[in-house]
C-alpha cells in the first residue's frame, strides 16, 4: 500500500499516508517501516488508544481499510463512524458492511484508487447513519447472550421510524 501511494504521486502534492504501526516486526511491517519519512509516508508505532485513533480517523482525508478477511471488522465500523471518506478492499465483507457508503478498491490497482478518492465527496453522514442503523453493540451482545444460552440469536436492530421505535428483524440462526 505504501508503494502504491508513492506511485500515485500524491506525496509530491502534499498528501501524507499515515500507517499506525504493527505490534510485531513481521516481514511486511519491516518493508513498511522502510518507507517511513519517504514519499509522504509516515509509519507510527502501534496504538490502541480509542481516543487517539478517533482523532486520527476524524481528521484524515480518507481512511484506507486493508483487511479482506473475517466478516464485520470493528476497525471498519469505527472508521465509518468517524471518517469523512473510506476506501476498503473490494471483498464480500467490505461490500456488506459499507453498503455503498464508501469506495471499494482492487488491491492490484490501488494507486489509481488513491487518485480517484480525491474526487470523492464526503460520505460521513451516510456511513454514520449506516453504523447506527445496522451495528448496535447492545443488540449484538444480546444476540450472543441468547446463543450462549442455547437459544436462537434473533438479532433485532432498533430503527427510529417517525419518532417511534420499530424492530427490524435480522434473522440469525444458531
Amino acid at each position: 500500500m505504501a508503494a502504491a501511494f508513492h506511485e500515485s504521486g500524491l506525496g509530491q502534492t502534499g498528501f501524507k499516508m499515515v500507517f499506525i504501526g504493527y505490534k510485531d516486526p513481521t516481514p511486511y511491517a519491516q518493508r513498511l517501516v522502510a518507507f517511513d519519512g519517504r514519499h509522504g509516508v509516515r509509519v507510527m508505532e502501534a496504538n490502541y488508544d480509542a481516543r487517539v485513533l478517533q482523532v486520527l480517523r476524524g481528521n484524515c482525508f480518507c481512511y484506507v481499510h486493508g483487511n479482506s478477511v473475517g466478516g464485520t471488522n470493528p476497525a471498519l465500523l469505527e472508521a465509518m463512524a468517524t471518517c469523512p471518506r473510506l476506501m476498503a478492499i473490494d471483498c464480500e465483507f467490505s461490500r456488506e458492511v459499507l453498503g455503498g457508503t464508501g469506495m471499494l478498491f482492487d488491491p492490484a490497482d490501488i494507486s489509481a484508487s488513491f487518485k480517484q478518492v480525491l474526487l470523492s465527496p464526503e460520505h460521513a453522514p451516510a456511513m454514520q447513519q449506516r453504523v447506527r442503523r445496522y451495528y448496535q453493540w447492545d443488540a449484538v451482545a444480546d444476540a450472543y447472550m441468547r446463543l450462549a444460552e442455547n437459544a436462537p440469536a434473533d438479532y433485532r436492530v432498533m430503527v427510529a421510524k417517525t419518532g417511534t421505535q420499530a424492530e427490524l428483524e435480522c434473522a440469525v440462526s444458531k
